[in-house]
């Protein structure tokens, strides 16, 4: 079974969670509400030093994903890459006036170097050592959507490179 296609049948909707970010304005709120709020969060601050510690994050290669069984994002999932394996790309295009071809084959990413891909509620991190995924990349990411002509007509591009992470360098 492809990578992506065992990672989304285990997370579900979950996994989706993690990779889009919903962001909408937080509504206007009365002073009298916020006088009354204070107290509310001083107190749910209190008791949250009471609270049990998070579970800690399951470690799992990504060959052994689709043994995984049951997967929360309330428990972190550390997922472990090593050079040599693919990842099946499945794109999709939909659109008003483009579409990409239904049942279009993957396009297989070859890992090129030992890292780690942390999945939980807060979304997506990558770390070269599976501990620090924190960390402040070296070079952003990049994401360029062109289109051009040809002799042959025109022609899309995408293209997107990733951030690097501390102690990388680029290439």
């Amino acid at each position: 079974m492809p990578l992506i296609s065992a990672v989304e049948r285990r997370l579900g909707e979950a996994c989706k969670l993690a990779y889009y970010e919903h962001r909408r304005k937080a509504p206007k709120m009365s002073h009298a509400f916020k006088t009354s709020l204070v107290p509310l969060l001083a107190l749910a601050g209190a008791l949250s030093g009471c609270a049990s510690a998070p579970p800690p994050a399951r470690h799992v290669r990504s060959a052994d994903l689709a043994s995984l069984g049951q997967v929360s994002l309330d428990q972190p999932l550390i997922v472990e890459f090593q050079p040599g394996d693919i990842i099946p790309l499945h794109f999709t295009l939909d659109g008003p006036f483009v579409r990409s071809p239904e049942g279009a084959p993957p396009i297989p990413l070859r890992v090129v170097r030992h890292f780690y891909l942390r999945i939980d509620k807060d979304g997506l991190k990558s770390s070269a050592d599976g501990e620090n995924f924190d960390g402040k990349s070296v070079t952003p990411g990049q994401f360029q959507v062109g289109i051009g002509v040809t002799k042959a007509g025109a022609e899309a591009r995408i293209s997107i490179r990733t951030p690097t992470p501390p102690g990388l360098s680029s290439k």
